[in-house]
């Protein structure tokens, strides 16, 4: 090994807007979208149409109340996928970007000795926009907000 040259880490974690990630989705081919809503949320709001980029969308459930659950299964989970799948490029969605960013730090802790490299994208707003102080998401934001592709449940 040469000398003064840094290992590239296992594991990259960022957080993008909507927007971006829907522009990085398109142009990585492989890529992943996990959304981490619960399947009541998904289906009152809808989920991202990645289909149409012919991506694919992976529903995980990231309980809401960590506290007093386990994620153990989520993570075992997304690793399989991972292992089958032999995807590098993940991005996490959750209604207003919470639990997507608890769920991409988690598994970006545990992938580390995978094997592969793995890229791990938090998408910031969410699917619905950011929680507003009345304790509803703003329709101004998130990925909705932004007008980017989806469909019903």
């Amino acid at each position: 090994m040469e000398t003064g040259m840094a290992a590239e880490p296992a594991v990259v974690m960022d957080e993008v807007l909507p927007e971006d990630a829907w522009s990085q989705l398109a142009a990585t081919p492989g890529a992943v979208l996990i959304d981490v809503r619960a399947q009541e949320e998904r289906s009152a709001s809808g989920i991202p149409a990645v289909d149409q980029i012919d991506r694919n969308l992976w529903a995980i459930e990231w309980p809401k109340d960590t506290c007093n659950k386990s994620v153990s299964w989520f993570l075992a989970d997304v690793v399989r996928k991972i292992k089958q799948t032999k995807s590098e490029r993940l991005f996490f969605l959750s209604c207003s970007g919470g639990r997507a960013r608890t769920a991409a730090q988690a598994v970006a802790a545990v992938t580390g000795d995978l094997g592969q490299r793995l890229h791990v994208t938090h998408i910031r707003e969410g699917f619905e926009g950011l929680t507003q102080a009345h304790g509803r998401t703003s329709s101004a934001d998130g990925w909705k907000g932004a007008d980017l592709p989806w469909r019903p449940c």
